[in-house]
């Protein structure tokens, strides 16, 4: 008789199998541990447990999944395979803007079943003459830096390759040495070994405007502040570092350009006017600029209808935050963002949105953001402000419509260096929200103890 509490062990053998004669030489079973937040998968026929990961706050999961496993069957049936491996996006027409890593990201979309059009609208980061920025540093080591922000990973070495050349190369890492070192992202931190240093602070957004407002509160007048810009960078977003007493003085080690052969980009851009593409993808805010600039420049007839076409029927897949901005400044949706700006995060994302889209095609954005105003314009055409702290929390929602966001992603998007370690500053955020958006059909539903979802952005259909 079975002791109270216990329960008899049950075969792991089900209908069908064939039984498996012990083998004295065998290892032992594998167990893999489970985490919280996890629960145990199905005995193998081997006798391991590999565990299985909760899928619903996973944004790239779609509900029945678990991330790494095969996606679920189709409503039609079986989903399509080739040579064993599961077309996740079977059929799916895809553009794709990048030009650094384009080839990979086509092929890994290729592989998945996706009818790939690359148009790089990047010319790639062209390198500033050497000799350019050794001027600059020379005038950074005559400063002085008591702070030095690092942008980018590619920037920084580029930084001390030119230093090298130039015989700076030492007295650039002594003054890298004897600064406090900021770092825009985790790339950057990167592009600071180079420099032989670590920084002492880094910005979970990963944007210039956030690495600004937390230095311009902590300089101190007459510090000098030394900037590597990106590409794309502007020392203007400093303004505040500047206007809190400290000298900022900058070096730009490359710039990002136009493609020489446009006609790639040019056939992306009508085939998003003529609604020829599902989805167009971008991994860099320079990536969605260019994209218009090149539409406005060599196709103003056509401007228009691309631009009608990324509202209504040819969805924007962005790689994080910041590409997301580019695109809202013109006025432009963001239909999909995965959770953590990384390429096969944004990969999971298109797998789960084409899932959805089979069941529910053609399912444009119904909110506008406004920028400029801190207010969006509900699908009624009405104004709504909501200040600048209340749009960047419904920005990060209606980035991934209909996917369950942390109270940790929302407090790193929106508040950035000033995300107080208490998130119930989320919840009363999101309750103002839902006041100001009462009876506008946006609804915001919390997840108990997961998080929170943006409903009714996404709803009318194409």
């Amino acid at each position: 008789m079975a002791r109270r509490g216990f329960r008899p062990v049950r075969s792991v053998l089900r209908a069908g199998d064939a039984p498996v004669a012990h083998d004295p030489s065998a290892p032992p079973p594998r167990f893999v541990p489970r985490r919280c937040g996890e629960r145990s998968g199905r005995p193998g026929r081997d006798g391991s447990f590999t565990g299985r990961k909760r899928a619903r706050d996973d944004p790239a999961t779609p509900p029945g999944e678990a991330r790494g496993h095969e996606p679920a069957a189709r409503a039609g049936g079986t989903p399509p395979s080739r040579n064993g491996a599961i077309l996740s996006l079977h059929g799916l027409r895809i553009g794709v803007t990048s030009q650094r890593k384009g080839r990979e990201l086509v092929a890994a979309l290729e592989r998945r079943g996706g009818h790939v059009l690359h148009g790089s609208t990047l010319g790639g980061d062209e390198p500033v003459p050497a000799a350019e920025i050794a001027a600059d540093t020379a005038a950074v080591l005559d400063a002085g830096p008591d702070w030095i922000v690092a942008s980018t990973g590619v920037g920084v070495r580029l930084w001390a390759e030119a230093a090298r050349e130039h015989g700076q190369l030492d007295g650039l890492l002594r003054s890298a040495g004897e600064a406090r070192c900021v770092a825009r992202g985790p790339k950057a931190i990167g592009g600071l070994q180079a420099l032989e240093v670590s920084p002492v602070w880094s910005s979970q957004a990963q944007t210039d405007a956030d690495v600004a407002g937390w230095l311009a509160r902590r300089v101190l007048p007459d510090e000098v502040v030394a900037l590597q810009l990106h590409g794309g960078g502007v020392p203007t977003v400093f303004a505040p570092v500047a206007e809190a007493g400290a000298d900022v003085v900058s070096v730009m080690t490359y710039r990002h350009s136009l493609p020489e052969d446009v006609g790639p980009a040019l056939e992306l851009v009508d085939a998003i006017a003529d609604l020829r593409l599902d989805v167009v993808t971008l991994t860099s805010p320079g990536a969605a600029r260019n994209l218009l600039h090149l539409a406005r420049t060599h196709r103003p007839g056509r401007t228009d209808e691309m631009l009608s076409a990324l509202r209504t029927r040819v969805a924007t897949a962005v790689i994080g935050p910041v590409t997301a901005s580019a695109l809202e400044d013109e006025g432009l949706p963001v239909w999909l963002t995965p959770s953590r700006p990384r390429t096969g995060e944004l990969l999971r994302s298109l797998e789960a949105w084409a899932l959805r889209r089979e069941q529910l095609p053609c399912i444009p954005p119904r909110l506008q953001l406004l920028p400029g105003t801190h207010a969006v314009r509900t699908p009624e055409g009405d104004d709504v402000e909501l200040g600048e702290r209340g749009l960047a929390v419904l920005a990060a929602l209606a980035r991934r419509p209909g996917v369950v966001c942390s109270p940790e992603r929302l407090l790193a998007e929106a508040w950035g260096h000033e995300a107080p370690s208490d998130a119930s500053a989320v919840k009363h955020h999101v309750a103002r929200l839902r006041r100001k958006l009462e009876g506008r059909g946006i609804v915001i539903h919390t997840v108990r103890g997961v998080g929170y979802r943006l409903e009714g952005s996404d709803a009318r259909p194409g």
